[in-house]
């Protein structure tokens, strides 16, 4: 069965996949809001067989209707990738059909300075070496200037872990520090003439310290929304565990909204924040920040030789917003902070051993309401001695902001060296075709699984989807570049293909011979899910 949409090259194709078939997926006036709840009695055991009637979900202080409600309780069985068959690559993780129980570490180089590093690196490998993980699968990423490492990839042995840890090089990628604590030229300075001068010196470190930071919160943003696109494929809610020395900014907790202290201006920044929230959200991961620090105290160390007046009150000040800034994290995804201590093993093994059991409750918001903005969940569980964790709120973001978003997320998807696996595909090449000008026509194919473009009921069928492949050198050059955007609305007939079957897009790239790596790039614009995966090319 075929339909043709508006492309300039491209047919898109519906064809049978013989793939395990699932609930179909619509988007009409109404959008449904999930939230992964955590519930446990006062000792932390899960409290089972819960009912819609003992949960209330408000939305900005408005209660909703529960719609769904399922406890879930998760597996250990480890998540695989396929073996790779000939002319065939794919994004796909096999047996993720049911809630995995999955835990992320990540360690963060961006914020963290190398000493604060080298003592985490400690504590993990104590942690693994420690650690009966009991089945649970675990993956090993490290944050740096240039993306998300992967350091391991899921393992059910925390051992194997600890071994690819030492082998990991600490990173002295820090970028944003904090100020010194040293007595400025108010304290110190001799005359007016150095005390101009010192105040301009003072000027241009501060708009400095300002530039490296919103570097920074970029870099860790990027690095957030690759996390939840590596893990999107996945069902059910993971952990991940975000061992850092702190976020650049500051965040509201009743806004969400970033703090600008100073000369900082993070209006840049702030669709890029939006968007990995929603990412997040979307993945249903919930972060466990852990405080490499330790104990922080407000008496000045050894390297600050004359430290300021006011030291003390500030050094409390900072401490209290970067932690404060922690809880907020892990509030609004449902996970918890672990700050104040030095046995940051211990802390990493409570993260780890977080519930597996818990609710998923959904409702339908109006999706005529979209005013942007910050929207508050509060979830409660009305039963005697109960305690409920689950993200207090989510993001709407503006239709000018979400396009531009599209762009930069389908750009750091083409750069990232970590395939996403919220929509699943398989790459292949077809045979090759004679081209003018000494270059061959290399026609691919990308197979989708069902149920994996989402379908606005509400609007005649409609489907909308952005298809990208550039093909790179060895030495890192773009040789080649195709970018479509699938824009229909289909037929009944063509939606329960779609759902049910799949779809397969088919281009063509024009290169010289040669060896190539290509990434493809797929982003269903109703959902923001995407997948991605890059494949080796050899042209004779």
């Amino acid at each position: 069965m075929r339909f043709v949409a508006k492309l300039a090259v491209a047919t898109i194709l519906l064809v049978s996949l013989g793939l395990a078939q699932q609930q179909p997926t619509f988007r009409s006036q109404s959008e449904l809001v999930v939230i992964p709840a955590v519930v446990t009695d006062h000792a932390g055991a899960h409290i089972a067989n819960l009912k819609k009637e003992d949960f209330s979900v408000q939305e900005n202080g408005v209660d909703q209707k529960i719609t769904v409600l399922e406890e879930v309780y998760t597996t250990t069985s480890r998540v695989n990738r396929p073996a790779p068959q000939p002319n065939h690559f794919s994004n796909y993780l096999t047996g993720a059909l049911t809630e995995r129980r999955l835990t992320i570490i990540a360690l963060d180089t961006v914020n963290t300075p190398l000493l604060d590093q080298a003592r985490a690196k400690q504590e993990m490998l104590k942690f693994l070496q420690d650690w009966v993980s009991g089945g649970e699968p675990m993956s090993l990423v490290v944050l740096t200037r240039s993306g998300v490492k992967v350091i391991h990839d899921f393992t059910t042995d925390p051992k194997v872990l600890a071994e690819a840890l030492k082998r990991a090089r600490n990173r002295n990628e820090q970028v944003a520090e904090e100020p010194s604590g040293e007595a400025g030229p108010e304290e110190t300075a001799i005359n007016t003439e150095e005390q101009q001068l010192f105040q301009m010196m003072a000027d241009a470190e501060q708009n400095m310290v300002a530039f490296q930071r919103r570097v920074s919160a970029t870099m860790t943003l990027d690095a957030m929304q690759q996390i939840a696109q590596m893990f999107g494929g996945v069902p059910g809610r993971k952990s991940l565990l975000w061992a850092s020395s702190g976020f650049p900014f500051s965040i509201s907790d009743q806004t969400m909204s970033l703090s600008t202290p100073g000369r900082d201006n993070v209006t840049d920044i702030l669709p890029l924040y939006e968007s990995t929230w929603r990412a997040l959200s979307d993945a249903q991961i919930a972060v466990y920040p852990v405080d490499l620090r330790g104990l922080v105290t407000s008496v000045p160390g050894a390297d600050i030789g004359r430290p300021s007046r006011n030291f003390p009150q500030q050094a409390m000040w900072n401490n209290s917003e970067r932690l404060a800034t922690f809880q907020i994290i892990a509030q609004a995804t449902g996970g918890r902070a672990f700050y104040n201590t030095n046995d940051l093993a211990g802390a990493f093994r409570k993260a780890a051993d977080d519930s597996s059991s818990y609710y998923m409750i959904a409702y339908y918001r109006d999706a005529k309401d979209n005013k942007p903005g910050w929207r508050k969940l509060k979830v409660a569980v009305h039963r005697p001695g109960a305690q409920v964790r689950a993200r207090s709120g989510y993001f709407v973001q503006k239709p000018t902001t979400a396009e531009g978003e599209r762009r930069r997320e389908m750009m750091l998807a083409v750069l990232s060296p970590i395939d996403y696996t919220g929509i699943a595909f398989t790459a292949s090449w077809k045979a090759e075709a004679a081209a003018a000008g000494g270059k061959k026509r290399i026609p691919y194919e990308l197979i989708l699984a069902a149920n994996m473009l989402q379908v606005d009921s509400a609007d005649n069928n409609h489907i909308t989807a952005d298809f990208f492949a550039v093909s790179r050198t060895p030495a890192g050059q773009t040789a080649d570049q195709r970018g479509q955007t699938l824009d229909a609305h289909l037929t009944s007939g063509n939606v329960a293909q779609l759902l049910h079957n799949g779809i397969t897009y088919e281009n063509v790239l024009e290169l010289s011979p040669g060896e190539y790596t290509v990434r493809f790039v797929v982003r269903d614009q109703l959902s923001g899910r995407m997948g991605t995966v890059s494949a080796p090319l050899k042209v004779e």
